[in-house]
Parts: structure tokens; sequence; C-alpha cells
């Protein structure tokens, strides 16, 4: 194992949560922000881990026709680790709406969700914030059942 997955099983035996801080009127939930989110991952800092969130995109051919597709890519690091030989990364596609009346408002509220989602996928923090209203729940509080598969769930 390396010096980050080290530190990285250590914080989530913390089991650190971040508030549900943000309310969604729409589908009447609660969710963590991005800035709950971030000072949540404070106790990961203390370990040595650090991350960053960049934007890219790629180009795919789909029937002769040339798509961009938008990604947040989240790589984790270790202070230890100076060659970043051990690092994590992942990528979260963006859901960009091209008729948007606000093409920078569109982006600024897809990255706002990506680095959060994002965040809360890599750090496992595990939080339950926009599953409510799939899930059923009227109130926006209650958890999805969990299936013993992998030990996590997907956000």
């Amino acid at each position: 194992m390396s010096k980050l997955t080290d530190a990285l099983c250590e914080f989530q035996t913390q089991n650190v949560k971040a508030l549900k801080d943000g309310k969604n009127p729409a589908f009447k939930s609660t969710y963590a922000t991005v800035d709950e989110v971030i000072q949540a991952l404070q106790p990961a800092s203390d370990l040595g881990i650090s991350y960053t969130q960049v934007y890219d995109y790629e180009l795919k051919e789909c029937n002769g026709v040339l798509h961009k597709i938008s990604f947040l890519k989240t790589t984790l690091y270790h202070r230890d680790d100076k060659d970043n030989e051990h690092v994590i990364e992942s990528r979260f596609p963006m859901q960009l709406n091209n008729d948007a009346r606000n093409k920078n408002h569109d982006f600024v509220s897809a990255s706002t969700y990506a680095r959060r989602v994002s965040l809360v996928s890599a750090f496992g923090l595990g939080l339950d914030d926009d599953g409510n209203a799939s899930n059923g729940s009227k109130d926006g509080n209650s958890t999805p059942p969990t299936t013993p598969t992998t030990g996590r769930r997907s956000i």
C-alpha cells in the first residue's frame, strides 16, 4: 500500500461526515454544499492528503459526428510522495446544457455539483444528499436501503 492509501484508510476510519447545510426546494431535500464538503475534508489534510480538481474535455466521434465531452478530474496526492507516483484520479462527466440561455451559469452549476460529488466519492464521505428525491422520500431525510455488495453506495 502507498502512503496515500494508508492515509485515506485512516481518514475513512474517522467516519467524517459533512453536514447537510443546503436546501433544494425543488426536491424538498437537503444536501451538503461544496463548501461544507471541503470543510469536512480538513482531517484528511492533517493526514497528508491533498487534492486538485481541474476541468478538461475529450473529443469522441460517434456516427461521423465529433462530440466534446467535458469532465472534472479530481486527483488525490500525499505530501510524502514527492514524485506523485501514487495518486488516485477520477473523472466526472459534466452534463452541460447546450441550449442554456446563460452557458456560464450552466457551467458553474454543473461544476459545483461535479466538485461536490467527486470529493464525496473520492474520500468516501458516503453522503446521501441527492438520493432522497430518487428513493421516493417525501421528507428528504430518509436513507435508502443499502446492499452489502461493496460496502459503499454510489451517490
